[in-house]
Parts: structure tokens; C-alpha cells; sequence
């Protein structure tokens, strides 16, 4: 079978200005007159062309140089005061930072006053230049599975109007829809025209239709009443307890409460799955990135007490009577959500929840929310829980991520708000020496000045360069990717068709040698490169993802003989069935932890 290369459909990589400031590295030595590139093949000719599967990751190997790892950590905050309104001029001395319960000194303070950088309390016109990691991304999520058409398009003309009068293009917005997938409507822009473009995009999206659940099975068939009992009003059920004798007997009522949880969480799953999906993809962004969640009413039931990370109530002896399948589904809630919130944390996410329904009690009076009534089914109230709960989960979202719920139809109002939070806000910086673990660290801020509250994230995830580098490649190519700040090129270096079965290819990806750091080790110049090669589908979802490492050996005298800009050659063997692909190669330095990545379409 013929393997095609498509390179010509693939953005052009990303070439290094003249000059361009960087890590430290080897200079690379001037080139001799008549030079050969000997050194070159003698590096390559101990380049094994066998991959390993990520889920068979590569055993850890020592360190190239022996380094304290002092990593800073930035944690956005956002104050309010009682009336819940910004408050700006704070300093760092206002603040404390709590790393797994222990204080941590500040080392970097950042304020933020309407969008723009200020030293400290200094006065607005004192704005100092944005780092590049500090800018403001604002990601829009769209949850048809929740939000009806007639409330999205509402949502939509209140963003456009925004987006019209009040966005500057100081920051950046992406759009991504989910319906019954998840789609990139755009990336992160501060192009105001694209934005627009992309919500009218979001606008001719369809919306699925979510059948409500229905009581008139309990009814319809004269025969199924009967076996329900005596005027339907019981089911007998094979769902008694675990470790029980015999049966469980259900009401009509309770069999009702099943069956609506039920159909709720599918609902609620499939959003969780789209949220997880977006923050994985943009973990990698630096930045102060908050994700809008436009919904409609988010009917789960977890105690409306619960916050993540904390004992869940529910289970003890007041409710030794619930229902235990009832009892199963609020534990796979409390799962979803705790990986929402997690996932939201370790990617640098605040998550606001907007409910555009007028049917959901509202936080921020405002602007002007609509009232909740009545419970949405009075079963569910007097069965579950002693109280009404559409709000529990996207407030915990909300709490558990520095964000915050808001439920109104005047959407507008509900853009101008977050934009005012998130515009009005601090950075606060602290160094954290262990070495990365891949662990979840809580963080706790904490501010000194009575009568203020602040909302920050409660952790990060501590992943070293190489996990990041997976991270990175892990999400669907409909995402961008960084290509990062070393030149990867991509290219098919071997092919060989089968009769039967797959294809084996070889893809190579090359850097140049000086971008490759080597140190002295005994009476040798030694260098680690650590490679990735992720295979994306025609969906451009992800296949498989190898990942490997390639120790460099060299002589000081090869070294002497070999022009810098040489490239080196890393290779990847594999099998792929029929179909078109895309692949992508990152190369990592260890010492100064650049990479690049490069990326290559076939066809099989």
C-alpha cells in the first residue's frame, strides 16, 4: 500500500528569529574546510527505530545534571467584598499562601486593574508589560445537551453585544460547542471579528433533543399495573441492598426518582466529559484562563452542602433507608465532579457556571436573576433530599476552582460581570523545591484584611517537562498545538507494505545538533533527547502516543569536526492499518527542557 506524504496541507514549523535569546546551550564550533559529517552517522547508527506504547512508558533513567528543581507556582485570586464587587489595591502583604497546610513566602506579586498589569496598589496609569504567561484567556463553552436553542441564541446576543461595545482585543476568547460532540469552533484569539464569526458559527449548530423521562410507562399497559401492586404504587425489584436476603420492593414514586437521576447524570456525564476534554487540550496555555460553562439547568443531586475534597454526607445512618442504587449514582457524581474540579486545577482553569434558565435561584441579585418557585419534581425532594437542588454542582465547580455561579437570562449583565472579575484580580507566585511528582498539591490563599473574601483554585498538578510534553500531545488535533521553540522537521523515512495486515513506517524527526545541550562526562560530551510521537486519526482524534528517550555519546574531537547547524536524526518504527493520519514528533532537550514539535499527514 502506497504511504503518501500531505506535508503541503500542514502549517509551515515555526522558524527561529536570527539571534533569538534562549536557554543556555553549546555554542556550536565553526566549520572546518572540508568537513565531513562522519560525527553525524556515528550518532545515528545507535538510533533504535522501535517505539514503545505510552501506557509502557519508559523506566526512569538518573538525571543528565544534578539539579534542584525550584519551580514557581502562579495562583490567580480574585477579592470581593461583601456586596461581591472587586477590590483592587491590595499587596502582597495583604496575602497568605498555603501549600499542603504549610505557609509559603510570596516570591512574584502581580495586580491587575481592569485588564491591565499595576505594580502593587500603584495607580493604573503605573502599568508594567504583561509577561506572556500572565495573559488573560477567556474559553466559552456551549452545552446544548442542557441549554435549549431559543436559550443559546438568548446567550449569544448578549455575548455578541458585549463583544461589540466592551471588548478591547486585550485578551483572548475560544469557542467550543458541545452537543453530541465536541467541536472547536475557534481557538484563542483577540481578533474581535473572529469571535463574532465564531458565535454565529455556534448559532447554526444543531441542538439535540433530550426527551424528558415519562411516568405514562407505569400507566399504559393495564398488565404492567398489576404487576406493579395494588394501584401501581410498587415495583418489585431485584435491587435489595448489598448483602440482603431477599428483593426490594420500589413506590412508584421511588421508581420514578431512579429512573430521573438516572437519565440527569447521563445528561450531566456527557458534560463532564466535554469539560474534561477542553482544560486537558488548553493545559498547556499559560496564562489566566477561566471557562465560561453556558448551560441551562444543571439538575443532579449531591447534597447541596458537599464541596469537593470533603467528607460527602448522604451515606450515613439518617439515610441507612435510601435507595442503594440511588446511594451508587450520587458516588458517581461526586467522582465526576471531583474530576472536574481536579482536572479544572491542574490546568490553571476557573470555571464559571452560567445558567441561562429563568427557572434556577441565582447567587448575584444583581443581575437581576429569576426565582425558582418549586422543586422540579417534589419525589425528588421528599425521596433523596430534604432540599431542592438544581445548584450543588455547578456551585462546586465554581468554589472547588476560583470561578463562580451565576443563573440569570440577562446575559449581557452575566459577560460584563465575569469580565469584571477576571479583569480585576492578583497573581500571587510562590517556589516550590520537590521535585515533580505528578501529585495533586493543595493550595490555600488566604486574605489578611476583614470583611473580604477571595476565590483562587485549590491545587495544581507538579508534572515534570516530560509529562507535559504527553499532556500536550494527548489532546484531539482539533486543538492546536504550541510547535514550541526548537525547529522539528517531520518526514516518512521508510515504508514497507504488507500483502496482509498493516503498514510499517519509520518516521524520523531531525533538530539541529546545537540545539541539542551536551555536558562533559568523564572525557565525553554527553546529551539526552526525549521523543514523542503522537498518531491522530482522520477525526484527528488520538490513536496512540509513544514516547522513548535517545542518550548522545560524542568524542570532543567529533564535536570540533561537525558544523552545529547538522541535523540529527531520531527515529520511530510502527504499525498502521489503512487510512489517513497525522503524526506529530516532539523532541525534548533534558538539560535546558526546550522542545519542539513537528508534524507530518500520511496516507495509508
Amino acid at each position: 500500500m502506497p504511504v503518501k506524504s500531505l506535508r503541503s496541507s500542514l502549517p509551515a514549523p515555526r522558524r527561529p528569529a536570527p539571534g533569538r535569546p534562549g536557554a543556555p546551550r553549546r555554542p556550536a564550533a565553526p566549520r572546518r574546510p572540508g568537513t565531513s559529517n562522519v560525527a553525524i552517522l556515528l550518532l545515528l547508527a545507535f538510533l533504535p527505530l522501535a517505539g514503545r506504547s505510552l501506557a509502557a512508558a519508559p523506566a526512569e533513567v538518573p538525571p543528565l545534571v544534578e539539579s534542584v528543581d525550584v519551580e514557581v507556582v502562579n495562583v490567580e485570586a480574585v477579592v470581593v467584598d461583601g456586596k461581591g464587587n472587586p477590590v483592587t489595591g491590595l499587596t502582597a502583604d495583604d496575602f497568605e499562601v498555603y501549600q499542603d497546610g504549610s505557609l509559603q513566602p510570596v516570591t512574584n506579586f502581580y495586580a491587575f486593574h481592569t485588564g491591565t498589569a499595576v505594580l502593587g496598589d500603584e495607580a493604573p496609569g503605573d502599568a508594567v508589560p504583561e509577561a506572556p504567561g500572565l495573559r488573560r484567556r477567556m474559553a466559552l463553552l456551549f452545552d446544548a445537551n442542557s441549554l435549549g436553542k431559543r436559550d443559546r441564541d438568548r446567550a449569544l446576543e448578549g455575548l455578541e453585544q458585549f463583544i461589540l461595545e466592551q471588548f478591547d482585543g486585550s485578551y483572548e476568547w475560544s469557542v467550543v460547542a458541545y452537543g453530541r460532540d465536541l467541536q472547536l469552533v475557534q481557538p484563542f484569539t483577540s481578533d474581535k471579528t473572529r469571535v463574532l464569526a465564531a458565535l454565529s458559527r455556534v448559532r447554526d449548530l444543531p441542538v439535540p433533543v433530550v426527551r424528558p423521562f415519562s411516568t405514562s410507562i407505569l400507566s399504559e399497559d393495564p398488565a404492567t399495573n398489576n404487576r406493579l401492586g395494588s394501584g401501581g404504587n410498587t415495583v418489585g425489584l431485584d435491587q435489595g441492598p448489598r448483602g440482603g436476603s431477599g428483593p426490594m420492593r420500589l413506590t412508584r414514586q421511588q421508581f420514578e426518582v431512579r429512573e430521573r437521576v438516572m437519565a440527569s447524570l447521563d445528561v450531566f456525564k456527557r458534560t463532564t466529559a466535554a469539560l474534561l476534554e477542553t482544560m486537558s487540550a488548553y493545559s498547556a496555555y499559560p496564562g489566566r484562563k477561566s471557562l465560561v460553562l453556558v448551560s441551562g439547568v444543571i439538575e443532579t443531586l449531591p447534597s447541596a452542602s458537599q464541596l469537593i475534597h470533603q467528607a460527602y454526607p448522604g451515606i450515613g445512618p439518617s439515610n441507612a433507608n435510601q435507595d442503594p442504587m440511588l446511594r451508587s449514582l450520587q458516588n458517581d457524581l461526586h467522582q465526576m465532579l471531583d474530576a472536574v474540579v481536579t482536572t479544572a486545577n491542574a490546568s490553571g482553569f476557573a470555571i464559571y457556571p452560567l445558567a441561562g434558565s429563568a427557572f434556577s435561584a441565582g447567587k448575584s441579585p444583581h443581575l437581576d436573576v429569576a426565582t425558582r418557585t418549586q422543586p422540579v419534581s417534589q419525589n425528588l425532594v421528599s425521596v433523596v433530599t430534604p432540599q431542592n437542588d438544581l445548584e450543588s454542582s455547578p456551585r462546586t465547580m465554581a468554589a472547588g476552582t476560583g470561578g463562580e455561579f451565576i443563573s440569570t437570562t440577562r446575559y449581557y449583565n452575566a459577560f460584563d460581570w465575569i469580565d469584571d472579575q477576571t479583569a480585576n484580580s492578583y497573581v500571587l507566585g510562590f517556589a516550590t523545591d520537590h521535585a515533580p511528582d505528578a501529585k495533586y498539591h493543595r493550595i490555600e490563599v488566604k486574605v489578611k484584611r476583614p470583611g473580604l473574601q477571595v476565590r483562587s483554585r485549590h491545587g495544581y498538578l507538579h508534572l515534570s517537562a516530560q509529562e507535559r510534553a504527553v499532556q500536550a500531545l494527548a489532546s484531539p488535533l482539533s486543538f492546536p498545538k504550541d510547535q514550541g521553540e526548537l525547529v522539528v522537521d517531520v518526514a516518512v523515512a521508510e515504508r514497507q507494505a504488507r500483502d496482509r495486515g498493516p503498514t510499517t513506517l519509520t518516521v524520523t524527526a531531525s533538530m539541529p545538533l546545537q540545539d541539542i545541550t551536551l555536558v562533559p562526562r568523564q572525557d565525553r560530551m554527553a546529551g539526552r533527547v526525549h521523543m514523542y510521537l503522537a498518531i491522530y486519526d482522520e477525526e484527528g482524534e488520538v490513536v496512540d502516543i509513544l514516547r522513548r528517550h535517545q542518550d548522545l555519546d560524542v568524542a570532543p574531537k567529533a564535536l570540533e569536526q561537525v558544523d552545529g547547524a547538522q541535523p540529527v536524526r531520531f527515529g520511530f518504527k510502527f504499525d498502521l492499518k489503512p487510512g489517513s493520519y497525522t503524526v506529530a514528533v516532539t523532541l525534548l532537550d533534558e538539560v535546558t527542557q526546550r522542545s519542539g514539535t513537528g508534524f507530518e499527514k500520511l496516507s495509508v
